[in-house]
């Protein structure tokens, strides 16, 4: 266990609140971004940030949980959270391609947190 006296300052992650909307409901869930310490030997020798869509619904405890890593040089995490799995992604034009700034964020009928209530899960 790492002696959390002499370890280094957490740096102040952020938590928000936000709704997925849905063309048949809508699902409210926190948005947390955080850095993470890790150890060796109870030496602080990293951080990690990592980046968590938390869905408030009941029964939460029966829903999955799925960790999703990527990231580093040439391969940024951001492709994952606002391309693909997060509950808001980047809007493209009809044919894909990237519209001219300013850039519209919509809400992601494809993230995984979209899979609560429909028994894909």
């Amino acid at each position: 266990m790492p002696d959390t006296s002499s370890s280094p300052k957490t740096r102040q992650g952020s938590k928000t609140q936000h709704t997925l909307v849905l063309s048949d409901r809508q699902i409210a869930y926190t948005a947390t971004a955080e850095w993470q310490i890790l150890f060796d030997q109870e030496k602080p020798i990293a951080e990690m940030f990592h980046v968590a869509y938390l869905a408030e619904v009941e029964n939460s405890a029966q829903r999955p949980l799925t960790f999703v890593f990527n990231g580093g040089p040439g391969a940024a995490s951001a492709y994952l959270h606002m391309g693909a799995l997060g509950p808001q992604r980047v809007y493209f034009g009809a044919n894909g391609s990237l519209p001219k700034p300013p850039v519209r964020v919509v809400s992601n009928t494809e993230s995984w947190l979209s899979l609560y209530g429909s028994g894909i899960y």
